[in-house]
């Protein structure tokens, strides 16, 4: 969508909001304020609430003030939510509590989710890049990292915490790392760089329709040679290509 949709939309919920006890507690999240600081189109819009169960009941209130095209589906096992505002009858909004992860099974990228702070959401994303919000309510951007903007700013590709627990975690994250600097012809930060070579074999946890998905992603992006050279920079083409490596 353009930014003048994106922008209205947003609009429109403040005025939802404001009064109610969800004013000053939801968020934009994610894709969205990165592509807007970047001036790029918006692809979707994810939000997030500060409040316990903050997606589905934030949906609901929605609803019963009659303002969604339709009753929002909900996932209660991951505090999900999805609506549609009867305004924007064409824009699918996804909304969900702030989150925090424990990962308790080492062979398994699926965390425990319950909800948490705004700080600990932040922290449990991929990257400054993708770990920023906006706070319709105050009309601001919230860097939590600090390092978010002036990534964008200086073409970085940065893991939001310690590379080991980000990788070491949710493996996927290290294509979604290579993925998103032959996007934007960016660098991979030194720390993160050696965090994706030293946990590389965290790989063979993640399913192959899963890594094939983020590898074809990888192949249509504006540099896919880049994506391969960084790929056989930290030897995972193995889990892409087995044969390769039975050559």
């Amino acid at each position: 969508m353009d930014k003048k949709t994106y922008r209205n939309i947003v609009k429109y919920l403040n005025g939802l909001v404001d009064g109610t006890v969800y004013g000053g507690h939801v968020f934009v999240c994610g894709g969205a304020v990165r592509d807007e600081i970047m001036d790029n189109p918006i692809k979707d819009i994810d939000m997030c609430v500060t409040l316990p169960n903050g997606g589905i009941d934030f949906a609901n209130f929605l609803y019963d003030k009659s303002v969604l095209k339709y009753e929002p589906v909900v996932y209660p096992t991951y505090g999900t939510a999805m609506f549609i505002l009867t305004e924007f009858p064409d824009i699918e909004i996804e909304v969900v509590q702030t989150r925090k992860e424990q990962y308790k099974d080492i062979n398994s990228r699926n965390p425990e989710v319950v909800f948490g702070t705004l700080e600990e959401d932040c922290k449990r994303r991929d990257l400054t890049i993708n770990s920023m919000y906006y706070d319709i309510s105050n009309e601001k951007y919230l860097d939590l990292t600090g390092l978010g903007i002036s990534d964008i700013e200086n073409h970085v590709i940065r893991t939001t915490n310690d590379p080991d627990v980000i990788f070491s975690d949710d493996p996927l994250r290290i294509m979604r790392c290579i993925r998103f600097s032959c996007r934007y012809g960016w660098n991979i930060e030194d720390t993160t760089m050696n965090g994706m070579k030293k946990n590389a074999e965290r790989l063979s946890i993640i399913t192959k329709e899963r890594v094939q998905d983020e590898f074809n992603k990888m192949l249509l992006s504006k540099n896919p040679i880049q994506a391969l050279e960084k790929l056989m920079e930290i030897n995972v083409m193995k889990f892409i290509i087995p044969e390769l490596e039975e050559a």
